[in-house]
């Protein structure tokens, strides 16, 4: 699994779509839920998370499929709530839960930078 980095700019919308796969093969997500989660470095807390179970929150932010079957996701986390993150190092990751079990499917950096 790759470091991705990614890279938001408090008090604007941030959006990437990401693709799962394995041995370079497109995952099928089909049915499955997925949580993005967003962490402080050292904190182990999460400070943002979508499930792609949920709807948008109140602010329009989500994480959702954009076709399951060939494992593309999107995540949009809206202009205000890119205003909790501070300048500081952030880590993020997408959990698969099954039976029980948790699977990190892809991970990397945020960096924060202000517009």
């Amino acid at each position: 699994m790759a470091n991705i980095p990614l890279q938001i700019k408090r008090g604007v919308t941030f959006s990437a779509n990401i693709t799962i796969s394995s041995a370079g093969v497109a995952s099928n997500l089909t049915g499955k839920t997925l949580i993005f989660h967003v962490v402080k470095k050292g904190t182990g807390k999460d400070l943002f998370a979508l499930s792609t179970a949920d709807a948008a929150n109140e602010n329009g932010s989500r994480f959702y499929f954009t076709a399951a079957q060939a494992g593309a996701l999107k995540i949009k986390i809206a202009d205000e709530d890119t205003l909790i993150f501070k300048l500081e190092a952030y880590t993020w990751w997408i959990e698969l839960s099954e039976s029980g079990d948790k699977s990190e499917l892809a991970a990397g950096t945020f960096k924060i930078a202000n517009p």
